[in-house]
């Protein structure tokens, strides 16, 4: 019988065979691993990132929030000047919080009101990302009208601004017709209502060419504002003949102009009035001299009964004379504009209801609970009034403007 050999050459070759399947089978492995090693180390850094940077953006928002902090209680450093010593700062980096892991921030203010500079650094994991932030003021002025509930312009009436400067008129109101306009009225600007109502239903006023009516992105409010403390126990006061007032302040319970009074305010003056300002016929308020400066601060009603109010501003600027209603509840303060007046001030009254009697020319802003203007009316916002917020104005606050990412 035959004997059948097995070559050894073929064995070899078959071995050979596998050992190369084997290798090809290892280097692919190992490509494969390195790649998914790859992606995960890519990914935990894409995350790390992400984290750094959610980090970074926590430092501005708490410095912005400090910020406002010490406005809203008036830290007494922080009112007086801009320095290292009284504008916040975090310069050791601080958990975000017990389920946050890695991510830490700090942050650092600098500059001066009301244009700071945030610089906050954000880090995870050994990645950090860092922000620079600028800041600007916002404050109860920024529109150029808002009302509570009820805009009332009669026929004729015109609101805008110079050419450039952007004009904003709201209401808080849902109600159907909280704007409204007679003949021949309109509004030079954007309007805008809450953000659960319809601009249709709510703004039956015409806007002019360019403008639009919208919904507001967010429900705004007005937060009140409180009478200072008086320096002196207020007491009721009639002046019977024109009298200068040029002190830093007065205290007034009741303040009356007798027939033909006119008070002139020379200085930077604030009057504090715990009730009413009445006027007999043909009196008023004059501001006078470029650099004089008049706030008055009232409890109680402008021009109250048959008699009007009239205040003058020769300086040209709203922004000299503001007018703050400290009433915090229903029912309304009145104030009371008469025929003809020519108004340059910023009113601030959220539980106001105003009025100007026909022919008005007003320039500035208006924030109250209602207003109404009569017939043949002129309103010019006055955007200078943004330019002026000072850190003691009522109601101011710090935004951020502008950010970027270093």
């Amino acid at each position: 019988m035959k004997k059948v050999h097995t070559s050894s050459k073929n064995r070899g070759s078959a071995l050979v065979l596998i050992i190369v399947a084997m290798v090809i089978l290892m280097v692919t492995g190992i490509g494969l691993l390195a790649v998914g090693y790859n992606s995960r180390l890519l990914a935990i850094k894409d995350n790390a990132a992400l984290a750094s940077h959610a980090a970074a953006d926590a430092g501005v928002f708490e410095a912005v929030c400090e910020l406002n902090n010490k406005l809203a209680t008036k830290e007494a450093a922080f009112m007086a000047a801009d320095n290292n010593s009284t504008l916040p700062s975090m310069t050791i980096q601080t958990p975000l919080g017990p389920d946050s892991g890695n991510q830490k921030y700090a942050y650092r203010v600098s500059d001066t009101w009301p244009n700071y500079t945030i610089s906050s650094t954000g880090a995870s994991n050994g990645v950090e990302r860092k922000i620079s932030a600028k800041t600007t003021v916002s404050g109860p002025f920024d529109p150029a009208i808002l009302v509570a509930n009820q805009l009332t312009m009669n026929n004729n009436d015109i609101v805008g601004a110079a050419q450039g400067t952007e004009v904003t008129v709201g209401t808080l109101s849902s109600s159907a017709g909280a704007i409204s306009a007679g003949n021949g009225s309109v509004i030079n600007g954007n309007v805008f209502c809450p953000p659960d109502a319809s601009p249709e239903s709510v703004i039956s006023a015409p806007v002019g060419s360019g403008f639009s009516k919208f919904q507001a992105e967010e429900q705004m409010t007005m937060a009140p504002v409180f009478m200072p403390a008086f320096g002196t126990t207020p007491l009721d006061v009639t002046y019977s003949a024109n009298t200068t007032l040029s002190n830093p302040s007065y205290d007034f319970n009741n303040l009356t102009l007798a027939n033909n009074v006119t008070l002139t305010i020379s200085g930077n003056v604030t009057l504090r009035i715990a009730k009413d300002l009445s006027m007999g016929n043909n009196g008023g308020i004059s501001v006078v001299g470029a650099n004089s400066k008049l706030t008055i601060y009232i409890g109680g009603n402008i021009g109250p009964g048959t008699n009007s109010f009239e205040l003058t501003n020769s300086t040209g600027s709203a922004a000299a004379v503001k007018i703050y209603g400290t009433k915090t509840s229903l029912p309304p303060q009145v104030f009371n504009f008469k025929n003809s007046s020519t108004l340059v001030a910023a009113i601030y009254a959220p539980f106001a209801d105003v009025t100007f009697m026909n022919n008005p020319n007003i320039t500035g802003s208006i924030i109250c609970n209602n207003l109404t203007l009569k017939n043949n009316m002129v309103f010019t916002y006055d955007d200078s009034i943004r330019d002026s917020y000072k850190k003691t104005d009522p109601g101011v606050h710090i935004v951020v403007s502008n950010w970027q990412e270093q």
